[in-house]
């Protein structure tokens, strides 16, 4: 995995999510507005959430199976960590989500930094990729269908789950993320 991805307008970079990191993130996910479309819930507190973080950061499941893959979403212009983009990877399927502070919403952060993540994915060899989404998240529908994710009737968890494949019908992977990225 790749240390730092920023994009290509220098707007936002995806970071390697490390334990060190809960001291910044722990005061932006606090907030409870982030949790009105999720299933999760504020962290119990900074120690627990820097805990969190360096289990995850050996970015694999206990039993191996499947890839935990994390990072941090960086602006680049003032370093501020904003939020993170996540994947679950199992052989070359993807599941995927992004949370961006509140008050850092509606400025394309999401859509940015999922768009690396999805890029860095694909380099790593992964094909098709899902998200799961509340119904009625309208923000996170936008982002789903700015990166060419497709809703599909499924129900996961009281979520709706949307899907993206990679590969086209000639059989390129790249195919795909080009169409999502000249969005």
């Amino acid at each position: 995995m790749k240390p730092i991805i920023e994009s290509t307008d220098g707007i936002v970079s995806i970071v390697p999510q490390m334990g060190y990191h809960a001291a910044d993130m722990y005061q932006l996910l606090l907030d409870a507005d982030l949790y009105s479309f999720t299933n999760d819930h504020p962290p119990a507190t900074a120690h627990a959430l820097a805990d969190r973080y360096e289990n995850l950061e050996s970015r694999r499941s206990p039993d191996g199976s499947q890839w935990w893959l994390n990072w941090v979403i960086k602006k680049v212009e003032t370093d501020e960590l904003i939020g993170y983009v996540q994947a679950t990877v199992v052989k070359e399927v993807a599941d995927i989500a992004w949370v961006v502070g509140v008050r850092h919403q509606r400025h394309g952060y999401a859509t940015m930094a999922t768009r690396l993540m999805v890029a860095q994915l694909s380099a790593m060899d992964c094909q098709a990729f899902s998200c799961h989404i509340k119904p009625g998240h309208v923000a996170s529908n936008r982002v789903a269908q700015k990166l060419g994710f497709t809703e599909t009737d499924l129900i996961k968890d009281g979520e709706k789950v949307w899907r993206m494949n990679m590969v086209s019908e000639q059989g390129d992977p790249a195919d795909g993320l080009t169409a999502a990225t000249d969005l």
